[in-house]
């Protein structure tokens, strides 16, 4: 009996999760680390994970490169590193050099499963 107990709790658990909106799951996913991360290069300044601010939203980003190949993947951390414009419209975005080209993999990983 205990068994079927725990059988049907677990698969609760799972149906519970998946019904819980994307937005929702991929903020409840977001790591310490990559928190950390999106404060060390002062990200949510401008960004946020829905919603329009300065930037564009994470999901936005990745969105648009959703099916980008390694070239692309690489000019978009590029992009965040050394900053520029035209992308997104006239504001540029500013340079994130503070942050490791490991940190900076991380962070564009993050980004890019944000759909």
């Amino acid at each position: 009996m205990n068994r079927y107990i725990n059988a049907f709790f677990w698969c609760f658990i799972v149906y519970l999760f998946a019904s819980i909106p994307t937005a929702v799951k991929s903020e409840m996913l977001m790591s310490e680390k990559i928190e950390e991360l999106l404060r060390k290069g002062s990200c949510w300044g401008c960004h946020d994970t829905d919603e329009i601010r300065v930037g564009p939203s994470y999901r936005s980003i990745s969105s648009k490169y959703k099916n980008a190949n390694n070239q692309q993947i690489r000019i978009l951390m590029e992009k965040v590193r050394y900053g520029g414009a035209g992308n997104w419209g006239v504001v540029p975005m500013v340079p994130i050099s503070q942050l490791s080209s490991e940190e900076l993999n991380d962070l564009v990983e993050w980004i890019l499963v944000q759909q």
